[in-house]
């Protein structure tokens, strides 16, 4: 399938597969994140958040 046939398809980034996939392991990332100790909230755990998010935002930008 061409590029263009593939944005036919896929008229928005959220109706991508690797989207929703990321999406998930966004909210799993989550969890954990919150497990993490207390003193981890501002070092590892905000770094972890912040990791799962660039990777859905990356995704979107990447789509046009």
């Amino acid at each position: 399938m061409t590029s263009a046939a593939t944005r036919q398809t896929h008229s928005t980034f959220e109706d991508l597969e690797v989207y929703q996939v990321a999406r998930e392991f966004r909210k799993m990332m989550y969890r954990i994140a919150a497990q993490l100790p207390e003193t981890e909230k501002f070092g590892l755990a905000s770094q972890v958040r912040r990791a799962a998010v660039s990777l859905t935002n990356n995704i979107a930008e990447g789509h046009g």
